[in-house]
């Protein structure tokens, strides 16, 4: 028999008993920590080759909370637990309230929470109300989403709003959302909260996939009814891009408008702060301007 066959055939024997047995899961490092990924995420390979990616969401928040070791920060969309990872590998201490819903990144997160101190973690799906939706749940290369779907699985949909007030949650200093396109369905749903906390807020600003019948730019301006001030704007890598007030309205809609598929990056990481802030936000924009 042919050699050239038979080492082609024990190839093709390899590679089929490999993709039948391979496992599911890998560890993968972020910051300090090893964490239990599934195995086609790409989040260590845009670690290792970006020193901003996802990074400045925890480098801002030790910025914000350099003297305060109590207030809570909100981790929606926690995944895998990789933004708890980079903010106890930058040394934040704080309380960390993680929400999550897709049943694949739970169990992972299940195995990863050991790993971490002062960590709770709620099962819940956000939006902008409560209901119950058959929907179809789709996981890719470390990110999830889900679809409206006859025939997919029943979920109870609740808003951020209700889940704070029946857990009876308070002192909330930040709020992360990174959900996919979901953002601004869940920002939506967190009216209550933000009026009353006045978090730093911290979002994916996502034209293409934004889910809700409210635009990014819409959302985003209308905070300036809530009392907030200063925007500053991070490419999808983490590199700081610019800082705004929300009242530079050409600007921001300039911004807007440029982010689409044929621009060299399709969405923004949005930091948003309230007046209260004000100091706060310049400051850390001169850090960012002398270090980034």
């Amino acid at each position: 028999m042919d050699m050239r066959f038979l080492k082609s055939l024990r190839f093709y024997l390899k590679t089929l008993l490999y993709k039948k047995f391979k496992s599911p899961i890998k560890k993968i490092k972020v910051g300090e920590f090893l964490l239990i990924a599934n195995r086609e995420s790409r989040l260590d390979e845009f670690l290792e080759r970006h020193k901003n990616y996802s990074r400045n969401f925890s480098k801002l928040v030790k910025q914000i909370l350099i003297d305060d070791m109590d207030s809570l920060i909100i981790d929606i969309g926690a995944n895998i637990g990789d933004t708890v990872a980079l903010l106890r590998s930058e040394k934040v201490v704080n309380p960390i309230l993680c929400i999550e819903g897709n049943p694949f990144y739970l169990n992972l997160f299940d195995q990863n929470i050991k790993n971490f101190d002062n960590v709770t973690l709620l099962r819940s799906f956000l939006s902008d109300k409560t209901e119950e939706l058959n929907v179809q749940v789709f996981t890719n290369e470390g990110t999830a989403k889900i679809e409206k779907n006859n025939d997919g699985i029943l979920i109870k949909m609740t808003t951020l709003d209700e889940l704070i007030n029946n857990n009876q949650i308070e002192n909330i200093r930040i709020l992360k959302v990174d959900t996919d396109g979901f953002d601004i369905l869940i920002l939506t749903g967190a009216k209550e909260v933000v009026e009353k906390n006045q978090p730093v807020i911290f979002f994916e600003y996502d034209n293409d996939l934004n889910s809700s019948k409210t635009s990014c730019l819409s959302y985003l301006l209308s905070l300036r009814d809530k009392g907030y001030q200063n925007a500053l704007f991070y490419d999808n890598l983490g590199n700081f891009l610019i800082s705004l007030d929300l009242s530079q309205v050409e600007l921001i809609r300039s911004l807007d408008k440029y982010i689409n598929k044929d621009s060299a990056f399709q969405y923004y990481d949005v930091a948003v702060f309230h007046e209260k802030d004000k100091k706060l936000a310049e400051n850390i924009v001169a850090t960012l301007l002398e270090y980034n």
